[in-house]
């Protein structure tokens, strides 16, 4: 019996879904007389018995019953609704169409029973009916095999449909890859890439691959797996869009994917080795700023947010890969010219946007601009740090032969860099401006104020009365992204650049400095519920380069900054985290480089909260490194010989105790080189020479 089924259904189906005896009825006069039998239906007293009806078609092993009963079905779902509104209906519904009966509509041809009009008439039935079904089931019931198994028919039919029955395919895949069966599906499916290739027409199939991918990456377990189906995708959306006149699309769908499916689970695979199109995208990217799509904002706004995604992702490989130059081909101008014009639109992207960019604090539009400057500082940061490393290495390279210095390969000519260098200055100094302004109308709408006068970032701060602020209703200053970004940066600048007017600037921004240091500092002691940017790693960078002028110095002071660095500095000593250990050094270095100043004159007395830090320190524990103990030995000895004879004798206890330490740290001789015990011998005979009774 069931060949025999199997072979009745084969000559159906060879014979067509209408078949002569039903009076020679075409699929299109029989759509036409069913619309307006639906209507008609939809008209009744009771549509739940003409539902039922419609169902019993449904049930037939006829398919010309079926196909009228579908047709049907989807004529009263789109005039009643109150039916549209039923889950259970439409569950019911959606359950008693046949699978296999959808299936063999979707793969309608032209044949001798069948014109072609007459085929595609079956494929936008089926269609049309997967996509109400799509639409009208509830969230939680789409995520059925019944709607993802139709997936591989709706990819076969998208290649030949019209623009109309395209749309709704691709609406209808929208909603099957946004689930966890439906995604895997069209991951698996044999017209995956077909859809793929099918994003450079149609920026709705971009977000079928977006949305099948944040689906995937939450089902599939195995990291690696989704990252070989990402590594492809990635490579045939990159040759599908060779011949495009806009790649905004195309950078947004990778920047949205590449941010989301990152962060789920694929991790570890992003950790291996330089994946395939990591090359051809990158030159894209470049590419995009040597042609007049870099005057397109749209087209920018993707490029850098792509360009900063990857960065993220790839720290170790796209840096070179975006600034460096090809060795194969170090002597072509595009290469440079490229390169070139990539930072500087960077920077005229920061220079340009900045001054306006506090008035639109409260729109609609800050997030998009914010985030897009801070991607641009980031990679700008990643350009400083890539164009130091290359100046340090030429440098080690000359010091080993002078002859080879000038065989090794720069990022760029020294005419280039002196205009990068005056461009990137004069960006940061519109920043420290914004910086300074985005302050004020944060904390006390007024720039000086004595930090007992103003209102702190502290989120536990309560003082009063309330300044009158005009502070973001979305966000605090230190919450924001972009101000991290913009901290970073300009710290890495202030130290590296051998810039006084620069460095000048960003002293009258010393408070602000010291505030996002505060606001980490009292994030981390207190545990907040709100998880707070960490400032404390750039505003140290930053210092170091602050306190090389008189007017950085004069700024720290006035504005409590030594108090803040050494209660943060008992705190870390506290910790057993190696990476608030790195802070420390950091902290000693910004202390020692105030201490040592021509502008302070003598240590002062209230500076001796130092030296007793490092009187509570043992050489023989194992609590804090050791680098770090012997650091702020060195920093407390200097204090300590440095102060007024009447300062050294009531504090001669306090002295003594450093003292103390010094010598044991002299002996950890298995521990220290012999530069290092050679200075703390110093160091003791220098606390040795003070009358300490």
């Amino acid at each position: 019996m069931a060949s025999k089924s199997a072979v009745n259904e084969e000559k159906m189906t060879s014979e067509g879904l209408i078949s002569e005896e039903q009076n020679e009825l075409n699929a299109e006069n029989t759509l036409d007389a069913v619309e307006q039998t639906g209507q008609t239906q939809a008209t009744q007293s009771d549509p739940i018995k003409s539902l039922d009806n419609i169902l019993d078609l449904l049930s037939k092993g006829n398919d010309t019953s079926r196909f009228v009963g579908l047709a049907l079905l989807k004529s009263v779902l789109d005039n009643k609704h109150e039916l549209r509104k039923d889950p259970e209906v439409i569950q019911r519904c959606w359950h008693a169409i046949p699978a296999n009966f959808l299936d063999r509509l979707l793969k309608a041809g032209e044949s001798q029973k069948k014109s072609k009009d007459e085929a595609q008439a079956m494929v936008q039935l089926a269609v049309a009916v997967i996509h109400t079904f799509a639409s009208l089931l509830p969230p939680e019931s789409r995520d059925n095999e019944k709607l993802a198994e139709r997936s591989s028919g709706l990819l076969r039919a998208l290649q030949i449909g019209s623009p109309e029955v395209t749309t709704q395919i691709l609406q209808t895949l929208l909603t099957i890859g946004s689930t966890s069966k439906g995604s895997m599906a069209l991951l698996h499916s044999s017209g995956w890439e077909d859809l793929i290739k099918f994003g450079s027409k149609d920026p709705l199939a971009l977000d079928v691959v977006k949305y099948t991918f944040f689906s995937a990456a939450l089902e599939i377990e195995g990291g690696l797996s989704l990252q070989e189906k990402l590594d492809a995708a990635i490579s045939t959306l990159i040759d599908s869009f060779q011949d495009a006149t806009s790649l905004s699309a195309l950078f947004e769908c990778l920047n949205d994917v590449l941010k989301s499916v990152s962060t789920v689970k694929v991790q570890e695979s992003l950790s291996q080795p330089i994946p395939p199109w990591l090359k051809h995208l990158t030159r894209l990217l470049l590419n995009t700023t040597t042609n007049r799509l870099s005057a397109d904002p749209k087209e920018r706004q993707s490029t850098t947010m792509l360009a900063a995604t990857l960065l993220q992702l790839y720290p170790s490989h796209l840096p070179a890969l975006l600034f460096s130059p090809n060795k194969a081909h170090h002597a072509s101008n595009d290469s440079k010219s490229n390169r070139y014009l990539f930072i500087k639109l960077l920077l005229v992207d920061i220079r340009s946007s900045i001054p306006s960019l506090l008035e639109s604090l409260n729109s609609s539009i800050y997030l998009t601009t914010s985030s897009r400057l801070a991607a641009c500082h980031d990679l700008t940061s990643t350009f400083i740090g890539l164009l130091v490393q290359a100046l340090e290495s030429e440098e080690d390279d000359f010091l080993a032969s002078e002859k080879d210095m000038f065989c090794q390969p720069v990022l760029f000519p020294p005419d280039i860099l002196l205009r990068l260098r005056v461009d990137i200055s004069e960006a940061l100094s519109l920043t420290i401006e914004y910086l300074r302004d985005r302050y004020d109308a944060s904390v006390a709408g007024a720039a000086g104020l004595h930090p007992s006068a103003r209102s702190h970032l502290d989120p536990s701060s309560s003082s009063t009365p309330l300044p009158i602020t005009w502070e973001s209703a979305k966000g605090r200053m230190d919450t924001d992204p972009l101000t991290l970004a913009q901290t970073r940066t300009l710290a890495l600048w202030l130290r590296e650049d051998d810039n006084k007017a620069l460095r000048k600037e960003a002293a009258g921004i010393m408070d602000v400095f010291l505030a996002l240091y505060n606001c980490s500092q009292s994030a981390s002691a207190s545990g907040g519920q709100e998880e707070l940017l960490d400032f404390k790693s750039p505003v140290l960078i930053a210092l170091e380069g602050v306190m090389v002028t008189s007017e950085g110095v004069e700024a720290f002071l006035g504005n409590e900054g030594w108090e803040v660095l050494v209660k943060d500095l008992q705190s870390l000593l506290r910790s057993r985290e190696e990476k608030q250990w790195t802070r420390g050094m950091g902290i000693v270095r910004v202390l020692q480089a105030v201490a040592d100043s021509e502008e302070v004159g003598p240590a002062r007395e209230e500076w001796m909260d130092l030296v007793e830090l490092a009187a509570a320190l043992r050489a023989e524990e194992n609590g804090s490194p050791l680098d770090l103990k012997i650091s702020i030995a060195f920093l407390a000895t200097d204090l300590a010989v440095r102060l007024p004879k009447g300062v050294v004798r009531r504090w001669k206890d306090v002295v003594k105790k450093v003292l103390n330490l010094t010598k044991g740290l002299t002996k950890r001789k298995d521990a220290i080189d012999k530069e290092t015990r050679a200075d703390l011998e110093g160091a003791v005979e220098d606390l040795g020479s003070l009358s300490l009774g």
